[in-house]
């Protein structure tokens, strides 16, 4: 009989990992019959993705953007043509659909709707400036649509932005006009006066 041969360090070290790996596999195996899902990674069983969610909530935030930028009432062009009077008010302006009165023209929402020089003869007997009233109901409409979408109601506001000259007929005959289209809500839009110093 032969003595035996002490075994070499690292043929006891490859007998422990061979151990340790047996071990594990066969604890994994387990573990995996118990139904374990420690080995998952996190969202590793999703097979699809579902967009219908993120659309509707992008949907949403694109009309609500669209509705705040176009009833800034902060977007006034200033020019020979359109200069409103000037006061010391300290009030500001809300966001509202926009009637802008000029030498020239008139326009609902940056948007041309008759000439100034045809003023006379658009009004009728009732002081009603029809193409002002349509394109304000065309307004509201737009704004009744975008509501039902989630956007904000409609709450009949309306800045006046006119032209320091503008006679006060053509004013009233803007309003009343307005008021027809259920604008009843309104504001005239005046220039910070610049402070003198003495």
């Amino acid at each position: 009989m032969e003595p035996e041969q002490p075994e070499t360090p690292s043929a006891l070290s490859a007998l422990v990992r061979t151990s340790h790996s047996e071990e594990d596999a066969q604890a994994h195996r387990r573990h995996r019959r118990r139904g374990g899902h420690q080995d998952k990674i996190p969202g590793e069983d999703i097979t699809h993705l579902n967009l219908t969610p993120m659309m509707d909530i992008m949907t949403i935030l694109l009309v609500f953007l669209v509705q705040s930028f176009a009833t800034d009432p902060g977007n006034i062009n200033v020019n020979l043509s359109l200069h409103p009077p000037a006061s010391t008010t300290k009030m500001l302006m809300e966001a509202a659909t926009k009637v802008t009165v000029t030498a020239e023209q008139i326009l609902v929402n940056d948007k041309p709707v008759m000439t100034v020089a045809s003023f006379p003869t658009t009004v009728d007997v009732d002081g009603l400036i029809a193409p002002v009233r349509d394109a304000l109901d065309l307004e509201k409409n737009r704004i009744d649509q975008v509501a039902a979408a989630g956007g904000p109601p409609f709450d009949g506001k309306l800045v006046l932005v006119a032209h320091e000259t503008t006679p006060y007929e053509l004013l009233n005959a803007v309003l009343h006009s307005a008021g027809q289209a259920h604008f009843a809500k309104y504001e005239l839009v005046v220039m910070k006066a610049t402070e003198k110093t003495e």
